[in-house]
């Protein structure tokens, strides 16, 4: 195909579409039932015809490129808004391709050969499916290895492609847009709301070879390849005490300073994290106090010390457990327990609101390897009997499956968050309505219920001898 009908061939078909010779626009005129929105839809159809159609048809006779400008885009963003339900109309197709031919405009250096040839087995233009990225639209351009360049673009996002392709900085090969300009607005191939790439033929046929090579150059390239989910719960206020100016908030400093890194953060991943790092303090600081009250401001011995260092250095599932055993026996509210506070809300997600099913929870304790003494999986029905030990083993492992990344383990990534092949998006729904609630219930509650002896300590200091 000759570059001058690659320009121009898909174009003027999804125009003509638009125009008053079209076969759809009298039989939807008819049904809009309205003569102020039919003359509407005449006038943007006439339009249509003398502003884009003829002027195209002039730079095609003429062997020109085009002029674009911003009364282009606007009269098809017109016809767009109000008419939206126009038959097979392809508003958006329309404007990437003449923000590409705008584009073009812009890079050449010297007037194109409208009579040469286009070779379309170079590149293909694919989808991926119903994969999310963090990044609306890149490109990569290698002037020594032309199959290594793409251009990607999430096609919902129009707007934000158009300003892409405006940016006077972006110098996309003009190869590269002729490549993607042919593979816009063919008849057989209706672009949708999805994320697509023009990339190397080869490399096309395999989707997740494609999407790693976009993904690599996207993240070398200071770019978001996974798409962060945003979570966006204040903190919770139902466990929360009266706070009183008395009180010795200070010995919470550092608390309090991840706290507010916490309410900083977005991505639903890191503020996981930031409450687990609240959680950890807490897990070492709880023997340190209660070992601090037993002594009653009395000097510490050395045997004291050996039995500070055996209490905290403990496995860590085993220090966790040791502190979510402590708070399930208070009060989350009167007349009802942390325990039983947790375990209703874990029922209410899965029993009544149904958020999350029954067999995708018990995949997703497998796959977190929780199983019980006799080495069966561990699952929803086993949980409810020594319910602190389960969801102390739950959190830890959503901890480790985040932090940690060996291949032989699951690892939480965005990817698993959203759409994990078997359980879809259950971790990221047990995560949202359960873990960071309850932690947040948690952790308000230790630091303003008066001076507790759970995390509070009573005196400022250790002694270690008397004056």
């Amino acid at each position: 195909m000759i570059i001058k009908d690659v320009l121009y061939n898909n174009l003027k078909k999804l125009l003509l579409n638009l125009s008053t010779d079209s076969d759809n626009i009298t039989p939807y005129s008819d049904s809009l039932g309205n003569p102020d929105k039919e003359e509407e839809l005449t006038s943007l159809a006439e339009n249509i015809e003398i502003q884009l159609i003829k002027k195209l048809e002039a730079s095609e006779n003429g062997g020109t490129l085009m002029l674009i400008d911003s009364s282009h885009l606007d009269l098809v963003k017109d016809y767009k808004n109000n008419f939206s339900q126009y038959p097979e109309a392809r508003f958006d197709e329309i404007l990437l391709l003449l923000s590409l031919i705008n584009s073009l405009n812009n890079l050449l250096q010297e007037e194109l050969d409208f009579g040469s040839n286009v070779d379309n087995s170079i590149y293909s233009l694919i989808d991926f499916d119903n994969d999310k990225f963090g990044t609306t639209v890149f490109h990569y351009t290698d002037p020594d290895q032309p199959n290594n360049s793409f251009i990607f673009f999430n096609f919902s996002e129009i707007e934000k492609v158009e300003e892409y392709l405006r940016n006077p900085s972006i110098a996309i090969s003009t190869d590269l847009i002729i490549q993607l300009i042919s593979n816009i607005g063919k008849e057989d191939k209706m672009l949708e709301s999805k994320y697509y790439a023009l990339i190397s033929h080869d490399t096309a046929q395999n989707k997740q070879k494609s999407k790693a090579y976009v993904a690599l150059n996207l993240v070398l390239n200071g770019k978001v390849y996974h798409e962060p989910y945003e979570y966006t719960g204040t903190m919770s206020q139902d466990s929360r005490r009266a706070i009183s100016v008395s009180n010795n908030y200070h010995q919470f400093k550092d608390i309090l300073t991840i706290l507010s890194e916490y309410n900083s953060q977005n991505d639903i991943l890191d503020k996981f994290l930031r409450l687990y790092h609240v959680v950890e303090n807490f897990m070492f600081k709880s023997p340190l106090v209660t070992l601090e009250r037993k002594q009653q401001g009395k000097p510490f011995s050395f045997r004291d010390f050996q039995r500070i260092h055996s209490n905290i250095s403990r496995s860590e599932i085993d220090s966790l457990k040791k502190l979510i055993q402590k708070v399930f026996a208070l009060n989350q509210q009167a007349g009802v327990t942390f325990e039983t506070y947790a375990i209703n809300k874990l029922n209410d997600l899965i029993l009544t609101q149904a958020l999350i099913t029954e067999d995708n929870f018990n995949h997703l304790l497998s796959y977190l390897g929780l199983e019980k003494k006799n080495g069966d999986n561990l699952k929803f029905a086993d949980i409810h009997n020594g319910f602190p030990k389960a969801y102390t083993e739950i959190l830890y492992a959503i901890r480790c499956s985040i932090v940690h990344n060996k291949e032989s383990e699951f690892h939480l990534t965005h990817d698993v968050l959203f759409n994990h092949d078997v359980i879809g998006d259950t971790t990221k729904v047990l995560l949202k309505e359960f873990l960071i609630t309850t932690m947040e219930e948690i952790i308000i509650f230790l630091i303003t219920e008066n001076e507790n002896d759970i995390v509070w300590f009573s005196n400022h200091s250790l002694m270690l001898w008397e004056n």
